[in-house]
């Protein structure tokens, strides 16, 4: 019997041989209008014939007026600015997510701040999207999960000076995330996912960024807490991880924690056929084409060879999602993109 796309995605990541390689793709919203334009399409999810369907909250809550003087911002005129749920203040420049220019926490102290509460008008649209989306396989977002979400919060250099300076505060406010990550679960799991997505960025091309002593010390037992708060609600629910930059030296605490997938496993600064390797029976691999390299810099044919590559060498016993390394950029080559699209919705890895 011929499985159906959320089957195919589940018995990849079960580490079984699929007939048809699972692969993904999400586009900055410059390239998602030219490609509904292209295709006459309001659906790119199911247009490029994605195996899956991701759910995640709007990142902002009101628009902020240039006008409002609020102290501390330097308001330019090329930047729109926005509140986010936690209080955040951001600056978006040409759809880009950008900057937040106001933390919501500028002291060192959660005095009279409190956590928001998830809910519909939130995550706008998310029961009619799983509903129409049933086939394939489903997965929630919980965006800037740990130590992103305290970048925010506190600034990133404050927060990376915190976990200096004060790491009993840094410890707290890790723990309150936390907290607020398993209402999160909560929520996801009443929606009916399939997955739940932790998005923390924990190095950039070196290495970890707070170094992995501290992030073994400050991250990995709550990203361990959360993992096993998930499966003690379903075992059938996976755990995927999106960390950027090179995390090889964490691969095995990460596995320890509970992940089950990893994206999007930067070719360009991790060994992803070693990865495959050592830890092929324990993570499936959600990425690996490079977004930094083969995708803006390469040839169509060199986008097509990257994913045959990946597939002949990465494929076996199951264990793959194919996708570019980040969201996929307006700086691509449009025939790079529908390059990757093509080749993948026709499963030609020959």
């Amino acid at each position: 019997m011929k499985l159906n796309k959320k089957e195919v995605v589940r018995a990849a990541i079960s580490h079984k041989k699929t007939e048809c390689i699972p692969y993904y793709a999400s586009f900055r919203p410059f390239v998602a209008e030219w490609l509904k334009n292209l295709w006459n399409s309001k659906d790119l999810n199911r247009e490029i014939g994605s195996y899956i369907y991701t759910v995640r909250p709007k990142l902002y809550i009101e628009e902020i007026s240039k006008e409002s003087n609020i102290k501390g911002i330097d308001f330019r005129k090329d930047s729109k600015y926005y509140k986010d749920v936690f209080g955040c203040i951001w600056a978006e420049k040409d759809g880009y997510a950008g900057e937040i220019v106001r933390p919501a926490l500028l002291k060192d102290s959660l005095e009279g701040y409190k956590f928001p509460e998830p809910c519909d008008d939130w995550f706008v649209g998310i029961k009619e999207g799983i509903q129409n989306n049933s086939d394939l396989y489903c997965v929630g977002n919980i965006i800037y999960t740990l130590i992103e979400k305290a970048f925010n919060l506190r600034g990133m250099q404050n927060f990376l000076e915190d976990c200096v300076l004060n790491e009993a505060f840094a410890e707290k406010l890790l723990d309150k995330i936390v907290e607020y990550n398993l209402l999160v679960i909560d929520y996801l799991f009443e929606k009916n996912v399939d997955a739940i997505k932790l998005n923390d960025d924990w190095g950039d091309q070196r290495g970890i960024l707070i170094g992995k002593e501290r992030w073994i010390r400050l991250i990995y037992p709550r990203i361990k807490c959360i993992c096993e708060y998930i499966k003690k609600k379903s075992k059938d629910t996976n755990i995927f991880l999106h960390s950027d930059g090179n995390i090889e030296s964490i691969l095995g605490k990460i596995a320890e924690a509970g992940i089950e997938v990893i994206n999007p496993v930067q070719p360009e600064v991790m060994n992803v056929y070693s990865i495959k390797k050592q830890f092929g029976d324990v993570f499936t691999l959600f990425g690996v084409i490079s977004g930094q390299r083969t995708m803006p810099f390469g040839t169509p044919d060199d986008v097509i060879s990257e994913i045959k590559d990946s597939v002949h060498n990465l494929s076996y016993n199951g264990g793959l999602i194919l996708a570019p390394g980040i969201i996929v950029c307006e700086d691509y080559p449009k025939e790079n993109i529908l390059a990757f699209i093509e080749t993948c919705r026709n499963q030609d890895f020959s």
